[in-house]
């Protein structure tokens, strides 16, 4: 169901906005309860959402992919391209005083800003597993250690040699 435009202003801002709401079953059940932030110029669904909801209207973004030394432009037009962007890339003009800068850049200048200001803020990344088993197999293979030898085939590893310690990864080895 589509509400009414709400306008929207930040607490340091004086830009004023207004803003389709939509209530929609589309949002993912067992992901928490609260309200979801719709991003459609950075995430597949929301964008899709935005297409079949918001036609031809263009859609706001804040990073785009790395081009020049200068920010991109702030919003994506329908056309071909036409797709969320969701890699790190380069912040765009609708980002403001971080307008150009490297993702990677303005995550640490954003939180060093709102510190500044008075604000509890620090860099934390959360990971969020929606099948523990699948997702540790992943990394760590089957439950059970397996070794593998050229003469034995696949075998347990030995009790004595329990529990096989995993490499220590650093920040944001898993991605990408």
């Amino acid at each position: 169901a589509r509400s009414p435009l709400v306008k929207l202003a930040g607490p340091t801002t004086k830009v004023q906005e207004s803003m389709p709401v939509y209530a929609a079953p589309y949002v993912l059940d067992d992901y928490g309860s609260g309200a979801v932030m719709g991003v459609p110029g950075h995430d597949i669904r929301d964008h899709a959402f935005w297409r079949e909801n918001q036609g031809a209207e263009p859609i706001l973004t804040v990073v785009a992919a790395p081009a020049d030394n200068s920010p991109a432009s702030s919003f994506l037009t329908p056309g071909p391209g036409d797709e969320a962007y969701v890699h790190k890339g380069m912040l765009t003009m609708a980002s403001g005083p971080f307008s150009g800068q490297r993702s990677e850049d303005a995550m640490k200048n954003i939180v060093v800003a709102l510190q500044e200001n008075g604000h509890n803020a620090s860099h934390t990344e959360s990971w969020r597993l929606r099948d523990w088993l699948v997702s540790r197999q992943r990394y760590w293979g089957t439950p059970i250690p397996i070794v593998h030898c050229d003469t034995c085939g696949a075998v347990p590893v030995p009790v004595d040699q329990l529990p096989v310690r995993l490499p220590e990864l650093e920040e944001g080895q898993l991605k990408g």
